[in-house]
């Protein structure tokens, strides 16, 4: 081995060439939600906040996988209020993981 295990995970990179050297990316889709939370003074309420933080969790996940944030939640919610406002169960709600979308569902 050409460099010393001292450190760990910290160099990790070393032996997985596509991580990337910093977290940037990550800092990056954390920004949004916290400079909104200052700007609404938090959240005044904890069900509030985690629920917020589930919303953006899932979005950003819509997102990342090449999504939109904005179709993946209508379509979403339609299909809940399908099913008289309960969440898809089973092979409905795998259709709802982003990183399972159909190609027709992408187009959309």
């Amino acid at each position: 081995m050409p460099y010393p295990r001292r450190s760990g995970g910290l160099v990790t990179f070393l032996d997985h060439h596509g991580l990337p050297l910093d977290n940037n990316a990550a800092e990056r889709g954390l920004r949004r939600p916290v400079v909104i939370r200052k700007n609404c003074y938090g959240s005044g309420a904890t069900w509030s906040a985690i629920l917020a933080a589930d919303a953006w969790s899932i979005l950003a996940t819509a997102a990342q996988n090449h999504l939109n944030p904005l179709a993946y939640l209508k379509a979403y919610l339609s299909a809940c209020a399908t099913q008289g406002g309960k969440a898809p169960e089973g092979a409905a709600l795998e259709r709802f993981m982003p990183w399972a979308a159909c190609e027709a569902d992408r187009a959309t």
